[in-house]
């Protein structure tokens, strides 16, 4: 099974800014890495007229578009595919896949905090915790923000992730 490692945190906590700076960490460590973002807010990927969107309008389940330069897949039906189904999906050649969302999900998981925030009490699913200022801590790992370096290195101590080999 591919690892997972979770990001989470408030609305414009800045969660996608704390993943890309670990991806760019583990693209470096020599990881192929897939993400899987989650959203409460309407999702549009296509636009009215198009032929995807003719498709989906038309009751299908599933919807491919494939081109030189690159493909997609659509999913327009309810119910919103849990995770494990998206993840089912990913090429087995992946190293790993950073989710950023499904805070319901238990996994190894970054909560992106800004300071003042409290931790919540899904703490226990936390991997770090990561913060702007360091407040009272109850005993998580704290990193500084930007620390992607550190964010990284902990999946390896922690054993979350095996370092590949170069």
């Amino acid at each position: 099974m591919i690892p997972v490692v979770g990001i989470g945190g408030e609305h414009q906590a800045g969660k996608t800014t704390f993943a890309l700076g670990l991806i760019r960490e583990l693209r470096a460590d020599g990881f192929s890495v897939a993400v899987v973002k989650h959203t409460s807010q309407p999702l549009q990927l296509d636009h009215s007229g198009t032929d995807t969107a003719l498709y989906s309008e038309a009751g299908c389940a599933f919807v491919a578009i494939a081109g030189p330069y690159g493909s997609a897949i659509l999913l327009p039906q309810p119910p919103e595919p849990n995770l494990w189904e998206l993840a089912a999906r990913v090429p087995p050649s992946t190293g790993v896949i950073v989710v950023e969302g499904y805070r319901s999900v238990p996994l190894p998981r970054f909560e992106v905090l800004v300071k003042g925030e409290p931790v919540s009490p899904r703490d226990q699913l936390l991997a770090a915790v990561v913060r702007e200022l360091p407040d009272e801590t109850r005993g998580y790992t704290v990193l500084a923000s930007g620390d992607y370096r550190g964010a990284a290195d902990l999946l390896y101590a922690r054993g979350v992730l095996v370092r590949p080999w170069r």
